[in-house]
C-alpha cells in the first residue's frame, strides 16, 4: 500500500536498486541501470564463499548500534568488484532532474550479505570527498523503526550536537531549518520494518525546503518497504 501511494504521489521522484528477487518487486524508473547494478550484486554474492570474500554488511548487533551516533556504524571497508555498481549508484545521484518534490529516493534491496550497506557507505564517502552534498549524513534504522527516533538522529549528525528535546515538532522544525535550501544526502540504513504511509509523510516533511537534487539512499532487504 505504502509502495503504491508514494508511487502516485512522486512517481517521478524515487529509484530503486533491484536484485534478483521476483517477488512484487517494482521500480520507478532507470530500470536498465538499476537492473545491472542488482545482478551484480547478486553475483558478489553468490560467488563470496568460492573466492573467499567477506562482504561487510555491519558487524554490530542491533543493540550495540543503538548505543552509538549514528555515523560511527557507517562501514569503511574496501569494496571488491563493486566499482562499477558504484559508479552507476553515483551516476544517479549526480542527475539533475526538477520534479515538485525537490529530492530523489534510491532504495537499494537485496538479501542480508549481499553488500547493500558496504556499497551505499563507499557511494556517501564518495560524497563527502567531493562535497556534492552537503550536509552528507548516514544513519543506521535496523529492526526497530521509530519516527521520533530517526529524526532525532538525522539532526544530530547534521548539527553533531545532541538533541535534548522531545517535542518531535520541534525536532522537526530544527532539522527543517538545518536542511532548507541546502543539497544534502541522507543514508537510511538497515530499514527492517514498512512504516506507514503517514509515517513516511512525517519524516520527510522536512526535507521539502532543501535544494533541488537533493537525494536519500534507503538500504533494506524488505521489498515491502
Amino acid at each position: 500500500m505504502l509502495k503504491r501511494q508514494i508511487q502516485h504521489a512522486h512517481s517521478s521522484t524515487t529509484s530503486k536498486v533491484w536484485n534478483s528477487i521476483p517477488d512484487g518487486v517494482f521500480n520507478f524508473n532507470m530500470n536498465s541501470e538499476i537492473q545491472k547494478i542488482s545482478e551484480r550484486l547478486q553475483e558478489i554474492s553468490e560467488r563470496k564463499d568460492q573466492l573467499s570474500l567477506k562482504i561487510d554488511t555491519g558487524a554490530l548487533t542491533t543493540k550495540a548500534r543503538r548505543n552509538i551516533s549514528p555515523s560511527s556504524s557507517q562501514p569503511n571497508g574496501p569494496m571488491i568488484g563493486r566499482d562499477e555498481d558504484k559508479r552507476k549508484i553515483v551516476e544517479l545521484l549526480s542527475k539533475q532532474e526538477h520534479h515538485v518534490v525537490n529530492f530523489d529516493v534510491v532504495a537499494i534491496v537485496g538479501m542480508a550479505g549481499v553488500g547493500k550497506t558496504t556499497l551505499a557507505g563507499q557511494v556517501l564517502n564518495d560524497m563527502v570527498a567531493t562535497q556534492t552534498f552537503q550536509p552528507a549524513i548516514w544513519v543506521c534504522v535496523s529492526d526497530d523503526f521509530n519516527l521520533e527516533r530517526v529524526t532525532k538522529q538525522i539532526l544530530e549528525s547534521i548539527t553533531s550536537r545532541q538533541c535534548t528535546t522531545e517535542d518531535y515538532n520541534k525536532v522537526q522544525d530544527y532539522l527543517h531549518k538545518e536542511l532548507t535550501g541546502k543539497k544534502f544526502l541522507i543514508v537510511l540504513d538497515n530499514v527492517w520494518k514498512t512504516c506507514s504511509y503517514d509515517e513516511w509523510m512525517k519524516l520527510q516533511s522536512p526535507f521539502r525546503d532543501g535544494a533541488q537534487g537533493s537525494k536519500i539512499i534507503v538500504t533494506t532487504r524488505d521489498t515491502d518497504v
